[in-house]
């Protein structure tokens, strides 16, 4: 009796056939996974940078100020370019963050307003709530992000749709 030692071509093949349908199955699910992760991480780094202007002005018992910056020094540009926190006045930085990564971006920049300053008791200088709308590129799913900051200085972050206000 011969005893066969190793894989036929033919079973090599069958192998590599199913691995590719399994892998093609699951490379969908991985992409909308990976986009959800970053719409979340672009999402942190809004919402950390507006809780350590808050935490500061507490801190502080002064104003301190968030605002858009273009070269990560002083105010100016829009939110997607970056943004800084800094003393009201900006006499003292106090911490930096670079804008949302890859071509994500908030929408209606314009709209959005040029600085938020925070007082000694927490609250902003803002009216009304202000919306940050986080969009991703080829959004999948939930995958965008609302960062929503009150006036008394309470933030909040909600996933909505694809496509829904692009």
């Amino acid at each position: 009796m011969k005893v066969s030692r190793g894989i036929t071509l033919i079973e090599l093949v069958i192998t590599i056939a199913v691995l590719a349908v399994i892998v093609a199955l699951a490379a969908p699910s991985m992409t909308g996974v990976i986009q959800n992760n970053r719409a979340a991480a672009g999402a942190n780094e809004l919402v950390t940078a507006l809780h350590v202007a808050r935490s500061e002005a507490l801190k502080r018992t002064s104003d301190v100020e968030i605002c858009p910056s273009i070269d990560q020094a002083g105010c100016g540009g829009n939110w997607n370019d970056g943004w800084i926190v800094r003393t009201r006045g900006g006499n003292q930085l106090i911490q930096v963050w670079s804008g949302p990564a890859g071509n994500a971006g908030f929408l209606d920049v314009g709209t959005l307003p040029s600085t938020i300053v925070f007082d000694a008791s927490g609250r902003t200088n803002l009216e009304n709530t202000v919306a940050f709308q986080l969009r991703m590129p080829n959004c999948t799913r939930d995958s965008n992000r609302d960062i929503r900051l009150v006036p008394t200085g309470r933030v909040s972050v909600q996933r909505q749709l694809c496509g829904e206000d692009q």
